[in-house]
């Protein structure tokens, strides 16, 4: 697992844990090679992958048990 940080306007940290496979998948987005891909690169892929699913996903309430 590699990790990536990335620095949010507020002052906090995201820090991302991903596997080569997620890499794979930025650099095919992106038509780059991955020496070629850059911390926007995979700021850009977190933030439309999860837009994606907040827009076409459902929200459910999870009750404690």
């Amino acid at each position: 697992m590699e990790k990536t940080t990335i620095y949010l306007p507020n002052g906090g940290t995201l820090e991302v844990e991903h596997t080569q496979q997620f890499i794979n998948r930025v650099c095919e987005r992106y038509n780059k090679q991955e020496s070629e891909v850059q911390l926007a690169d995979i700021k850009n892929y977190i933030y439309e992958s999860f837009k994606i699913a907040l827009d076409n996903g459902t929200l459910e309430k999870v009750e404690e048990a």
